[in-house]
């Protein structure tokens, strides 16, 4: 398809001198939004102003007609009053939309090329202060992955559900919805009872299609208690979502900290949360997440969080979090922790590569 460019435009670039300037529009995931110019003056383009004096290098742009990927690295220079190193660290730029277009400086209202239209990499920073990342063209995503593959652990995400951007559905929702009435209700399903916050009920027999009166019998529970409720019977367990406070002791750190976390399934499995996530509610982290290395209940009051990763910015005592466990994508995880087998979305029966040199020896 011939590219088609803005009269002005089309003469300007026929003329012997050429006031050209590159404009780069980039896209958070969580909408914010930045603009740039090569040009040494700040360019206001379609209602928003380029901002000038933001180093970077970038390798030449390459179009192929071939639909092989398109990409083109970049590297820059931090601003600290733009990019900072704590969203670089936190990743917030990877993945973000970026538009390249060219327009004439002398004239923006002219019109723009669009260059190139792709998103960016993981974004990587150097004790210099400069960041590399790839700028992936259009094209890219041709070459994702689209079959199914045949692994014995799970590929499904904990918790994510019917409606989620993901590829594979786990099924048991870390945070289960409100009960309703006369609804059915099949064997394993959870569900919470409103202002009861720290237990979630599971059913445990498939209900027949029908009324389901509300049991008064919900607001005594304790975990492990079984209540009758007409046509259904409900076990109560330990929510898998658990809220926690940042503690003072030991000194709050950004991958190592203390939190007054108290759970019966930390009791039963020191390694309930290995692998799992920390979601920060309040304070400087509000927003973020980290992966959870392990979790130690040093006292009956106290737990240490080892991360994998730092936090972007400082932990701060008061500080709320989330806590969620951590699955190791077994059936056996799947079966005995989350009671969730019927969803397994892995084939633990798959051969290995052994087998390929299981057959018998024509020696013998």
């Amino acid at each position: 398809m011939p590219l088609t460019l803005p009269p002005s435009l089309v003469a300007h670039l026929q003329d012997d001198s050429l006031t050209l300037a590159t404009l780069w529009q980039i896209i958070r995931v969580d909408g914010l939004e930045y603009f740039y110019t090569d040009h040494d003056m700040d360019i206001t383009f379609d209602g928003q102003i380029y901002k000038a004096g933001v180093g970077y290098d970038r390798s030449a742009i390459e179009d192929k007609g071939d639909l092989s990927p398109d990409n083109l690295d970049i590297q820059g220079i931090l601003s600290s009053t733009e990019i900072s190193r704590e969203d670089i660290r936190a990743g917030m730029f990877d993945g973000a939309e970026v538009w390249i277009r060219i327009v004439n400086w002398n004239n923006p209202d002219g019109g723009a090329v669009i260059r190139r239209r792709g998103w960016l990499g993981e974004v990587k920073q150097n004790n210099l202060g400069q960041f590399d990342t790839e700028l992936r063209g259009l094209s890219e995503a041709l070459s994702e992955r689209l079959s199914r593959v045949y692994t014995p652990g799970c590929v499904a995400d904990l918790g994510s559900m019917p409606g989620d951007r993901a590829t594979a559905i786990c099924g048991r929702s870390m945070t289960p919805g409100i009960r309703v009435e006369a609804q059915y209700y099949e064997a394993g399903q959870e569900m919470t009872i409103p202002g009861i916050n720290d237990l979630v009920f599971r059913a445990s027999l498939n209900a027949p299609t029908g009324t389901n009166p509300y049991d008064d019998d919900f607001d005594y529970a304790n975990i492990g208690d079984v209540i009758e409720d007409g046509d259904q019977r409900w076990v109560a367990y330990e929510p898998w979502r658990l809220e926690a406070t940042v503690q003072l002791f030991p000194t709050p750190d950004r991958r190592v900290f203390a939190i007054d976390l108290v759970s019966t399934r930390l009791d039963a499995d020191p390694r309930h949360f290995d692998g799992g996530l920390i979601t920060f509610l309040t304070g400087d982290n509000a927003g973020y997440s980290r992966e959870l290395k392990y979790v130690d209940q040093d006292s009956v009051l106290v737990s240490e969080c080892f991360l994998y990763l730092r936090m972007p910015f400082d932990v701060n005592p008061g500080d709320r979090v989330a806590v969620y466990p951590g699955c190791n994508k077994t059936i056996t995880a799947c079966h005995t922790k989350f009671d969730n087998s019927i969803n397994f979305k892995g084939f633990p029966h798959v051969p290995g590569d052994s087998y390929l040199s299981n057959y018998p020896d024509a020696k013998r």
